[in-house]
């Protein structure tokens, strides 16, 4: 701790990290519901079908056939928790993978899959998350 109680920046970005720690999205697992999801963390800032997904970067003129795409749906939130954007998968109506990237960036943070929660890092220790 630096002189007259004002914390250094090294202990204040491990405070920010342990506050993270408690945000709902890293009390999720695979196979929840998308009501179970929107309960812990509220309504996402956008969804989106596999197929709108596939056709944003198919670009113009592809063809994509629904057919033969896996039944996913796509939900952001956007700086949730504060700094970050979260990126939740579902197949078939249920959760199948979760990415915590750091707003304005493709750095994913923190991941929860069908393993559990794996983090950065810098993270791990906040989380109690140790595979990425």
């Amino acid at each position: 701790m630096a002189l007259f109680g004002k914390k250094s920046g090294d202990e204040q970005q491990a405070g920010k990290r342990a506050g993270y720690a408690d945000h709902p999205v890293f009390t999720l697992t695979t196979g929840m519901s998308t009501d179970q999801v929107a309960e812990r963390i509220g309504p996402a800032t956008e969804t989106k079908t596999a197929a709108e997904v596939a056709a944003e970067f198919a670009g113009p003129g592809a063809v994509i056939d629904p057919a033969k795409l896996d039944p996913e749906e796509y939900w952001s939130y956007d700086d949730t928790p504060e700094g970050f954007n979260v990126a939740v998968l579902f197949r078939e109506g249920l959760l199948t993978e979760v990415r915590v990237r750091k707003n304005g960036t493709n750095d994913i943070v923190a991941r929860i899959d069908d393993q559990g929660l794996a983090a950065a890092k810098s993270y791990r220790g906040a989380l109690h998350a140790n595979r990425l």
